[in-house]
């Protein structure tokens, strides 16, 4: 027993310096993007981005559903199951993709800018993308060896 001790405390080590670096670089990257578009867009257009990621915000709080933490909280997962979870994150990336797109026009009537639908249409296309790598990133985090 004595000789897991050091392997899981190397583990630990090594997913405390990858969950750093990451949140220090994304953080980095974060407020490297809002100054590039600040540089590049004008105020108004700037700002109907901020109306776009208040949407896409709301969104991803819902696109996870879950799935990732019981992969995590859960120590023997079949391939089956893992199978299971990511055709149904896949499924639900899609059908918060729907959904936003599906109440654009609601927030472009609520911010009074026809633009925001345009934009809520691409913006969206986050949530499948994002659901392909998901479950890939939190195998990984759960062997400690990664935290994006």
């Amino acid at each position: 027993m004595n000789e897991q001790l050091p392997s899981l405390r190397m583990q630990a080590v090594h997913g405390v310096k990858w969950t750093g670096t990451s949140t220090i670089a994304t953080s980095v990257l974060m407020y490297v993007k809002l100054a590039i578009l600040a540089h590049l867009l004008s105020p108004k257009d700037f700002g109907l981005m901020a109306m776009v990621m208040v949407i896409i915000g709301l969104g991803q709080a819902f696109a996870d559903l879950g799935f990732g933490t019981a992969i995590i909280w859960r120590q023997d997962v079949t391939s089956e199951q893992l199978s299971t979870l990511y055709w149904l994150n896949i499924i639900g990336g899609v059908a918060v993709f729907g959904i936003a797109v599906a109440i654009s026009p609601l927030a472009s009537a609520f911010f009074r800018e026809p633009r925001l639908v345009n934009l809520m249409f691409w913006a969206a296309f986050i949530f499948p993308v994002t659901a392909i790598g998901q479950q890939f990133q939190v195998l990984l985090q759960k062997k400690l060896e990664l935290d994006l």
